[in-house]
């Protein structure tokens, strides 16, 4: 720049017009820009503008003018309010004082954008003015400070520690330590040291229980060998285990080493592993309480129903052959006996029942519900059927995915109890009709959010809602809930016979399809049995 300075001084002071000529055509070709310019006063002696002596195409360039348009211009005409700006008052400053300044200086105005490394000086009366165009450089600069300032957050908020070490050796030649020549936030707090420790403080003297594992002599191997290499790390520190996950490679001379601590993970997994095992014993524990079901199930099919056989068919010889020398006492006693053996005998059956829907169970498949309920009206509830002439009415019935066994056994209970719970005098009348639901319109709380208790372990999208509706006697709302509970029943049994476990079997059968069963009820107008199924 100083040899710029004495040229455009010498091209001031030529007075022979080739020579000016000649200068300044060397000054056209030059990098920076060159402006030479005389203070303007007013009457009162302060200066109020500046008129362009000299300049340059570098300048005119910059300056979006013309060479023509800058020759002996006053500045504030050529850029009209330049007297407003720092940039005016430092042209005053080395004008009145002689002071030379230089600085390097971000500039945006009058359609001028960029950064400038400048020099002012006074020559004779006049200010030079002297630039580089470095808007490029000085981007560049920055573009690369805000990349470190990138790289280093990144390097200070990551869960990765991350240092870069240089091998101590011995009077051999030997690796016996590493020294730190640098490390990230993270890696400073797995130390547990102080920062200024940290990054000077070599790995054997500042974490000396690392003496008895083998990390160091993994870095030498990598030094030695010039490969990366990954592995496991397992600490203990006060008494706490910790594990890392570390790669190194070699680098500069040295090696770099990235950290990630994973002892949650490995906690994680030793947890999920407990876990694991005491589900095995879970479901073991399970699997032998299903065994003991199934005994018990054994149990009461053969040697609990034997000897009620036997007193229903005892007390039936001594009704049939002998009830002529019994008095009436006698006689009503023993019908109230084989009365009682009977109803065991039913209560022994409909638990073997409720036991079954998790003991018996059968692959999920296709069942048509429209054949399944004339099955039963044909079948297990002919008689019913037949001898309250019950009328059925089917209302689009789907074909479902489900245990056929178990939907059988819930229909069954479902249309068994319609007719059963008749006023006397009453023809039986049942509807049966279903829709088809999204999973949230299936009302709140009533499936599961998920559905392990099924075979089929997924959850369904779609349900079908079944509603059974008779014209029966019905029952207090209040009951709604209750009516699904073992050994509960509503009415006398005198009137109604039953065991009160067969809309808990029904509950038990639906919860095992990943469904559920509801009921809405009046007293003298009927029920309504809602079973939810999983659309397949």
């Amino acid at each position: 720049m100083a040899k710029i300075y004495q040229e455009f001084d010498q091209l001031a002071r030529l007075q022979n017009k080739e020579q000016q000529i000649l200068l300044q055509s060397i000054i056209d070709h030059t990098k920076a820009g060159l402006v030479l310019a005389r203070p303007i006063c007013d009457a009162e002696g302060q200066i109020v503008d500046f008129r362009y002596v000299l300049t340059n195409a570098q300048n005119a360039h910059i300056a979006r003018r013309t060479m023509a348009e800058l020759n002996n211009a006053l500045i504030g005409d050529v850029f009209p309010g330049w007297q407003a700006t720092d940039f005016f008052q430092i042209f005053v400053r080395v004008a009145q004082t002689g002071q030379t300044i230089q600085s390097v200086f971000p500039f945006d105005d009058q359609g001028i954008k960029g950064w400038f490394d400048g020099s002012f000086s006074r020559v004779d009366d006049c200010v030079l003015y002297t630039y580089l165009d470095v808007t490029a450089l000085k981007e560049a600069e920055l573009r690369a400070k805000q990349q470190a300032d990138l790289l280093g957050n990144i390097q200070n908020i990551s869960k990765l520690g991350i240092a870069a070490y240089s091998a101590i050796r011995d009077e051999v030649g030997a690796i016996i330590d590493f020294k730190p020549i640098w490390r990230n936030a993270e890696s400073i707090r797995m130390t547990g040291a102080s920062e200024a420790d940290a990054q000077s403080v070599p790995i054997a003297e500042l974490m000396p229980t690392l003496k008895q594992t083998s990390l160091i002599e993994r870095y030498k191997e990598v030094m030695e060998s010039g490969q990366p290499l990954q592995f496991e790390h397992h600490h203990v520190k006060s008494g706490v285990e910790r594990w890392y996950d570390i790669t190194a490679q070699p680098f500069d001379g040295g090696i770099l080493v990235n950290v990630l601590e994973t002892t949650e993970l490995r906690r994680a997994e030793r947890d999920k592993l407990e876990k694991a095992e005491e589900l095995e014993l879970a479901n073991f524990e399970l699997k032998r309480s299903n065994e003991s079901l199934q005994s018990f199930a054994y149990l009461a099919s053969h040697d609990l129903q034997e000897p009620l056989r036997k007193i229903t068919s005892f007390s039936d010889i001594l009704f049939n052959k002998y009830a002529a020398q019994f008095d009436p006492n006698a006689t009503d006693l023993l019908r109230r006996m084989n009365d009682s053996a009977l109803r065991m005998r039913q209560l022994i059956q409909d638990l073997l029942m409720y036991s079954r829907v998790e003991t018996h169970r059968e692959p999920h498949r296709p069942v048509d519900l429209v054949k399944l309920t004339n099955e039963l009206r044909e079948n297990e509830l002919w008689e019913a059927f037949y001898r309250s002439k019950a009328q059925l009415d089917l209302v689009d019935l789907p074909v479902v995915k489900a245990d056929p066994f178990q939907m059988r056994q819930l229909f069954q209970n479902l249309l068994s109890n319609a007719i059963k719970f008749t006023s006397p005098g009453t023809t039986p009348a049942i509807r049966i009709k279903s829709q088809l639901l999204d999973r949230s319109e299936v009302p709140a709380g009533l499936l599961s959010p998920l559905s392990a208790e099924t075979d089929q372990n997924v959850v369904s999208d779609r349900y079908y809602q079944i509603d059974v509706t008779d014209n029966g006697i019905g029952f207090d709302p209040r009951h709604e809930d209750r009516v699904f509970q073992i050994f509960q029943r509503l009415n006398n049994r005198s009137q109604y016979e039953g065991t009160g476990i067969g809309l808990a079997i029904c509950k038990k059968i639906m919860e095992r399809h990943d469904g559920a069963i509801t009921v809405r009820s009046e007293v003298g107008k009927g029920s309504t049995f809602s079973v939810y199924l999983p659309c397949a």
